[in-house]
């Protein structure tokens, strides 16, 4: 195997079991056991000692081991002869091979033209969410200036709410943690505020502006 291939795959060896999220830049092999919700943006590839127990969205997946939950794949997904896929496909592309149609339980969703996840916001706090066949609504409730509540509906078909609501806790968990380090560095005596980020905070800087004209406008009433 080149250099450039080592730099850009990654295995889950036999003996290695994963719990929670993974989330990769690179391909991902997996010989061992994976019990986390993964996302990526280039192929899966579960062998034949593979397991993976999640929903999985990737770039495109071949299983020659076993896979229990959704797959959406950008690109392609692929069931080698002697593959397990318990639950949902959604693909633009899938091949099934020989020996493997029998053990498939899984129903083709195909993936329309131009489909994105979505993600609305309308001021000043209420957000919608779109993606992986769910509708999230999100209502963020101030109760002073370094702390929220978020309250959340989620609206799905009921088979697949749980797998949904757990994958939505996952990255609920992830952002609650970085806003947390977020204020704890704001409070820090070394912060001093500055430009906002061209590339990372024009949403913030929006924000921010139609707040002041909200305040101007407050005022001038």
């Amino acid at each position: 195997m080149s250099d450039e291939q080592k730099s850009t795959t990654t295995t889950i060896g036999p003996t290695i079991v994963i719990r929670g999220r993974l989330t990769s830049d690179e391909d991902l092999v997996v010989k061992g056991r994976i019990d986390a919700v993964i996302t990526s943006t280039k192929a899966l590839m579960i062998e034949d000692s593979g397991i993976v127990k999640a929903n999985v969205q990737v770039r495109s997946v071949r299983v020659n081991g076993i896979l229990v939950g959704n797959i959406n794949a950008s690109d392609k997904a692929e069931i080698a002869a002697g593959g397990r896929v318990v639950g949902d496909i959604r693909a633009p592309k899938l091949v099934i091979a020989d020996g493997a149609s029998e053990q498939v339980q899984a129903k083709v969703v195909p993936r329309a033209d131009g489909e994105r996840n979505q993600y609305w916001w309308v001021f000043p706090n209420l957000m919608l969410n779109i993606y992986m066949d769910m509708v999230q609504v999100n209502v963020v409730v101030p109760l002073a200036v370094d702390r929220t509540v978020v309250v959340f509906d989620w609206f799905a078909p009921a088979k697949l709410a749980p797998d949904l609501v757990e994958f939505s806790d996952v990255i609920q968990d992830e952002d609650r943690r970085i806003c947390e380090t977020v204020q704890h560095n704001l409070a820090s005596r070394s912060y001093d505020r500055g430009r906002y980020s061209a590339r990372r905070e024009n949403g913030v800087h929006h924000f921010h502006s139609l707040l002041v004209d909200a305040f101007e406008a407050d005022q001038a009433g």
